[in-house]
């Protein structure tokens, strides 16, 4: 069994160019509608059994200790503070996907720093970047325009959900950058790489993701100021990114023109929601501060979907967005907040210290390194701004970059670890088993799906035996116990599992206040009521049936009077 672990080692590490695009790729285009989130939940496996599996073996094979540095003990006190959180967490299952990814990015980001030179590390990262992004705009293309797939703002591309991709731009066009310059020399490979930089930024312009475009163009200007004072005619190259959106607009506006030319009222949309857009995030950001100075310690990690609506105002002006009856936040498109209010003010602040970290670093690349360690700062402060205003970080491909990334900008700032912690094998062998955990947890959202579209109960119930805390599946379990199965006892057990998990949630809670309604169970009724009209006190269907809790009330009173 040795030899064989060997052998796939030895194979791994010498092809460690080619695995990292052929995973990149997977990464930036595997779809399955068999489940919810089709984009997501099937790349969050590739990702999960990708870096467990590379982190084993690098301990297993290459090294047998761990050089921990002040940075470490950043990372460390994160991860320890967020298995701490599970104590409190409604949803102690969210919480633990969120700090396994954690601690997986963490080590695979360590493994790539101490497996290669801050030179040879680049390499791969552009590479894996040129190849992820090839395969991307072949997809995208072939499933938009050749297979003529429908396609709306979750499906947008084979990352997913429209704001997904830009996500990963923030990445991939600095890094096509340094790819076209590199192999200038090499007209197949430069001229790929050209013709993909543009249609990614075609992509980018459609898509009208302003965090991408805003924080790649800050942080062009910002090199540019840098070049500038030495010499303003090198410092002209370092207009590009500036120099492709506006070629951007006129490549997808050419394509656009077979689609009744619908580019100009995209920019007219673009141009007139800004502020509309920015007042809704203003609110959200608002109401998540206010709930990060309302919990200390924090909510738990991974948890704000479940506690935000407690704290989101809804049906006022001030509402947070899509907190109603009929839709959920699940996060508050700000990765520092979002830390702040589910780990408390020491995860959130440990936090900043470790951005804080990569950005002066990446700084201090660009002042004192080479051209590619200027367009590595243009990606790092690309994806660190558009993180305070999207879910960067919380998507599969965005966090599989971003580690990379990170790990290159860290290696060419000459990291290195001082102290050693011998590694047993026990602690290498223990990842093998989080391939098994995202396993049953991709096909516990399989069942799920397909027992809501089939409205199948034995469907649900085995989406739940793999994930007792699967709170889509127990939701809709509670709609086919009472609709297929007419069986209001089993709806209502179902609902108060679910209810447990999403203590906040408005449609289930309201839900089982009906469940007891039903049952004759008034005071219950009456006292789930309370709870949601406390956070939502103007939630008309709720105060509807609370008028008929107070009339069946009335009734049985007078009733017992005769």
């Amino acid at each position: 069994m040795l030899r064989q672990w060997n052998y796939i080692a030895d194979y791994v590490f010498k092809r460690q160019l080619g695995l990292f695009a052929i995973i990149g790729g997977l990464m930036s285009t595997v779809h399955f509608s068999g489940v919810y989130y089709s984009h997501d939940t099937p790349k969050w496996f590739i990702f999960d059994c990708f870096t467990s599996l590379y982190i084993f073996l690098f301990f297993f094979k290459k090294q047998r200790a761990l050089k921990l540095s002040p940075l470490s003990g950043l990372v460390f006190t994160l991860v320890v503070l967020s298995v701490a959180s599970l104590w409190w967490a409604p949803h102690t299952v969210a919480g633990l996907e969120f700090i396994l990814r954690l601690f997986n990015a963490s080590l695979l980001a360590y493994c790539l720093i101490n497996s290669f030179s801050g030179r040879s590390l680049a390499n791969l990262f552009i590479t894996t970047a040129f190849w992820s992004a090839l395969v991307f705009c072949l997809v995208f293309f072939l499933e938009r325009y050749a297979l003529q797939r429908p396609y709306n703002v979750g499906t947008f591309s084979p990352i997913g959900f429209i704001n997904n991709a830009g996500h990963v731009f923030n990445i991939w066009i600095p890094c096509l950058l340094i790819f076209a310059f590199q192999h200038r020399h090499q007209k197949a490979l430069f001229w790929s790489a050209i013709i993909t930089l543009l249609l990614i930024v075609s992509i980018l312009m459609e898509a009208g993701t302003r965090g991408t475009i805003i924080g790649l163009t800050l942080g062009e200007l910002i090199i540019f100021a840098l070049i500038a004072r030495k010499s303003v005619k090198r410092a002209l190259i370092f207009l590009s990114v500036t120099t492709l959106m506006l070629l951007g607009i006129g490549i997808y506006q050419f394509v656009d023109t077979n689609q009744s030319g619908r580019l100009s009222g995209k920019i007219a949309v673009f141009k007139n929601s800004i502020s509309a857009a920015a007042g809704q995030r203003i609110q959200l950001f608002e109401n998540t501060a206010s709930m990060s100075r309302e919990e200390f310690f924090g909510v738990g990690a991974n948890n704000f979907e479940y506690i935000h609506p407690k704290y989101a105002l809804p049906g006022t002006s001030q509402a947070s967005p899509f907190i109603n009856e009929r839709q959920i936040l699940r996060t508050p498109h700000n990765i520092i907040l979002k830390l702040y209010s589910e780990l408390g003010l020491i995860g959130g602040s440990v936090f900043v210290a470790f951005l804080s970290y990569i950005f002066f670093s990446a700084l201090a690349n660009a002042v004192r390194g080479e051209y590619i360690d200027k367009w590595l700062f243009v990606a790092v402060f690309a994806t660190l701004f558009h993180s305070l205003f999207s879910a960067v970080f919380l998507t599969p491909a965005s966090l599989f970059f971003s580690t990379i990334l990170f790990a290159t900008v860290i290696r060419r700032s000459g990291f290195s670890g001082f102290i050693e912690i011998p590694v047993r094998k026990p602690f290498a062998t223990a990842f093998l088993l989080i391939p098994l955990l995202s396993g049953l947890l991709l096909f516990s959202e399989y069942f799920a799906f397909q027992g809501r579209q089939y409205f199948d109960k034995d469907l649900l119930e085995k989406s739940l035996v793999l994930n007792p805390q699967n709170d889509r599946a127990l939701y809709n379990l509670s709609q086919v116990e009472l609709r297929r199965q007419r069986d209001l006892e089993a709806s209502l057990e179902a609902l108060n599992r679910f209810v447990e998990l999403y203590p906040y949630h408005i449609a289930g809670l309201f839900s089982k206040a009906e469940r007891h309604y039903q049952l004759g169970q008034l005071d219950r009724a009456q006292n789930t009521l309370d709870k949601v009209l406390n956070f939502y006190p103007s939630y008309q269907k709720a105060r509807r049936l609370q008028h008929e809790i107070q009339k069946r009330k009335l009734l049985a009173r007078r009733t017992r009077g005769y």
